[in-house]
């Protein structure tokens, strides 16, 4: 019997945890991809949609990154450092600090503990990205070298697949999240 009660317990507890980390990450409800981007003026027109709580417009690539002389494709994607102490309604999908600290400056960069992890790496890592194609990471991204200074959960992130590239191996092994500003892409 009480093996049964803990069982029959156990999904809405369930329920209710992931609830609460959903609501306090600010976790997206819809995701909206374009495949030519998203402009200022298309996120305006998005907020005035009724019934819209947030918009949070983000930039993400893939890049590779050798660690311990092998290829890893990262999902690079950024992160908005004046937005993480405020109650800003618009930042979605909010990290969570688990380990270190945030960035402070554009050569530092936050991980997920699995590339810390698997790699056998630590807080103070420098990481290395290219694009993995012919073009050069610096018409993306403003910086390419950053130290590792703290890891996050992110709920975007909750199992353990990372998702598909068109780079490397074809396959994503971890997220990186570098300052917002460090990107020099012309659309989110």
């Amino acid at each position: 019997v009480a093996f049964f009660a803990g069982v029959k317990a156990t999904g809405p507890d369930m329920r209710v945890t992931g609830d609460d980390y959903f609501d306090s990450s600010r976790f997206m409800d819809i995701r909206l991809v374009s495949t030519y981007g998203l402009t200022d003026k298309d996120v305006e027109a998005i907020k005035e949609v009724q019934g819209i709580d947030g918009v949070y417009p983000t930039y993400s690539m893939d890049a590779i990154a050798k660690l311990n002389d092998k290829d890893h494709v990262l999902k690079v994607l950024s992160l908005p450092l004046d937005k993480l102490d405020t109650d800003d309604e618009d930042f979605i999908n909010r990290p969570t600090l688990v380990e270190g600290r945030y960035p402070r400056n554009s050569y530092e960069c936050v991980v997920e503990e699995g590339l810390i992890l698997n790699n056998n790496l630590s807080l103070g890592t420098t990481v290395t990205l290219t694009s993995g194609t012919d073009e050069n990471i610096d018409e993306s991204l403003a910086v390419a070298e950053y130290t590792v200074v703290g890891i996050v959960e992110n709920p975007n992130y909750i199992s353990y697949e990372r998702g598909t590239s068109s780079i490397g191996n074809g396959k994503i092994s971890a997220y990186i999240m570098v300052p917002e500003d460090n990107f020099k892409l012309s659309v989110y």
